[in-house]
This record gives C-alpha cells, sequence and structure tokens, in this order.
C-alpha cells in the first residue's frame, strides 16, 4: 500500500469508531441478492473508492451515489450530511474494489482487508444513523464478472 491512502484511511478509523450508537452486525450482501434489490428499486449503491480506483475499474455500478473513504475521514460533517439524505426505507449498499487483483484496486494501493474496512466503518456509521446498511460481499470486482 503506498502511503497517499494510509492517513486517510486511519483518520476514517479514528473519527468514526468512536461514533456514539450501539454496534450492529452489518450484513454481507452477495452480487445476485443485491442484483435483485435494484432490480425491484429497493436498494441504493454506495462505492466509497477513490477517484482514482474509479477511474482505474472504469466507473461505479449504474446508479450507484460515490464518497470516497478518504473523503469521508477529511471531512467527517459532509459524509454525516450525505448519510442523513440516504433514504430510510431502502436498503443501502456499500462497496469498495475488493480484490488486490483487480484494476478497481488502482495498482495494489489498498490491500483486501484495508478494502473490507473503509467499507465497513462507512457501512456502521451509516446504520448508526438510521439508515439500513450492508455491504457488497466481493466489492465492485465481483460485480463486474
Amino acid at each position: 500500500m503506498t502511503m497517499r491512502f494510509l492517513p486517510y484511511l486511519l483518520g476514517f478509523v479514528l473519527v468514526f469508531s468512536g461514533c456514539p450508537g450501539k454496534s450492529v452486525p452489518i450484513n454481507s450482501l452477495s452480487v445476485l441478492e443485491v442484483q435483485g434489490l435494484l432490480n425491484n428499486a429497493f436498494v441504493v449503491l454506495v462505492d466509497v473508492r477513490e477517484e482514482v480506483e474509479v477511474q482505474a475499474s472504469g466507473g461505479v455500478i449504474e446508479s450507484a451515489k460515490h464518497f470516497p473513504a478518504s473523503r469521508a475521514a477529511a471531512d467527517p460533517r459532509s459524509f454525516e450530511i450525505f448519510v442523513n439524505d440516504l433514504p430510510r426505507d431502502k436498503q443501502v449498499v456499500f462497496y469498495a474494489g475488493e480484490t488486490v487483483a483487480g484494476a478497481s484496486m488502482a495498482a495494489k494501493n489498498v490491500t483486501r482487508e484495508e478494502d473490507r474496512l473503509r467499507v465497513r466503518k462507512m457501512a456502521e456509521f451509516a446504520q448508526e444513523n438510521g439508515v439500513r446498511a450492508a455491504t457488497l460481499n466481493g466489492g465492485f470486482h465481483d460485480w463486474k464478472r
């Protein structure tokens, strides 16, 4: 991992790990489950990858919102506002690249564990603030398969 993402990741974990509210397990949904929800308009997708990762992978999942984890770490208030604007009547699925082998990892700057951590932390914060949050198992890499 290059050093440019490390400060953002650490900052994000530190900022959001102390958020109030009880910790509730975050569901991890398969690509098929999310596609079914998407086909029925029961889901909102949130891509947390950095812009360079999005560009390297060819974009985001169609209709997904994009909110980079580094932006959440650098400006927690903006992420709080973003979360407050998410629907409460739909499943909100957070995702990133999920695999070091995939192009979405932008030259291997983020490990699989770091990828999962940033997704989980953003989903946890959203869930603690009233959003029905989940993560996409396999991330963008599995979605593109």
